[in-house]
């Protein structure tokens, strides 16, 4: 029976061993496995016959089992992992210098990666991850239109305009399209990102300019005001941070607009994050709603009246595209 136990106790001292040596270096593990077991058979051996040990031997095995802790954690100390880390190290520089052309590949392929993980991060993490940064986000609702053959379309100006007319969950709706004009002044041209957006867009979003005022219906008009709005960037680096810029003129695609606002530096324009600058779409009402030359290219969103929910809105919305 002891020899059982003994043999039970054994055999679960050898798998702690082989469990705890995962974290000993590699280079290591063979010899330090060894040496341990050998020590472990040796102390079965004198726990077998310990009645019949000396107080000298007996002192000797409890001083040793004592020091078994320190001895298990000095193979895998600090100082053992900075000295295989720098051993590591030197030898995958030496190889990578041996070898100039594989070396240029491989880090142009983890620039190459990372860059793009980056980026596509960047674009993604305000929309799936972050809240987006408006006041009362969660009511504003991005709208396109489904294909018949799957997958969704940007709306058309005339589906804009059925929705502003016979919409009722909806409070405000507004729509955008990218708009890419080239400045002209003092400093050399430049080809920025911009949007033509609805009198409505930042009111949808919640937001007002730092300075100076909003679109109004009367600048989204068909032949209206040349009027513009520019972002806090903007101001900053083409016009030096004037205080007196709202009044003065901004030549863009060789027409001359008046700077009516300039967006706070903390708005964060998430369907467009590069956009610089914004002019009224200043599209023509009376074309008929359903005719050929609105196309699907307008960015529609929403925000949701008092009580509405994003389920009725759709179903409504649903009845209205019909």
């Amino acid at each position: 029976m002891a020899n059982a136990i003994r043999k039970t106790r054994f055999r679960f001292w050898l798998w702690l061993i082989a469990l705890v040596g995962v974290i000993v270096p590699r280079r290591l593990r063979a010899d330090w496995r060894q040496e341990w077991e050998a020590e472990l058979r040796y102390r079965e051996l004198l726990l077998a016959d310990w009645d019949r040990l000396d107080w000298h031997h007996k002192l000797d095995l409890a001083w040793r089992s004592y020091e078994a802790p320190s001895g298990m954690r000095s193979g895998c100390s600090l100082k053992d992992w900075r000295t295989t880390l720098f051993q590591d190290l030197r030898f995958g520089i030496r190889m990578l210098l041996k070898k100039p052309g594989f070396t240029m590949i491989a880090v142009f392929t983890l620039a190459l990666g990372i860059g793009a993980s980056t980026a596509i991060f960047s674009a993604v993490n305000p929309i799936l991850f972050e809240p987006l940064p408006y006041p009362n986000a969660n009511r504003i609702v991005m709208i396109s239109e489904a294909r018949r053959e799957g997958g969704r379309n940007d709306g058309t100006f005339g589906t804009y305009r059925a929705l502003l007319e016979r919409s009722r969950s909806l409070t405000r709706l507004a729509v955008t399209r990218r708009w890419q004009p080239t400045i002209i002044g003092e400093a050399r041209a430049r080809t920025i990102e911009g949007q033509r957006v609805s009198a409505s867009y930042f009111s949808v979003l919640g937001m007002s300019p730092a300075m100076g005022r909003d679109f109004m219906d009367a600048d989204d008009q068909l032949n209206g005001p040349k009027v513009a709005i520019l972002s806090d960037a903007l101001w900053r680096r083409r016009f030096g941070g004037d205080g007196d810029i709202v009044g003065r003129q901004v030549s863009l695609d060789d027409n001359s607009y008046t700077v009516i606002g300039v967006m706070p530096r903390e708005f964060e324009n998430v369907l467009a994050p590069s956009a610089e600058v914004w002019l009224p779409l200043q599209y023509d009402r009376s074309l008929p709603p359903q005719g050929r030359e609105w196309g699907h290219h307008l960015r529609t969103l929403g925000r949701l009246g008092p009580g509405a929910s994003r389920d009725q809105a759709g179903r409504e919305l649903d009845q209205i595209l019909q």
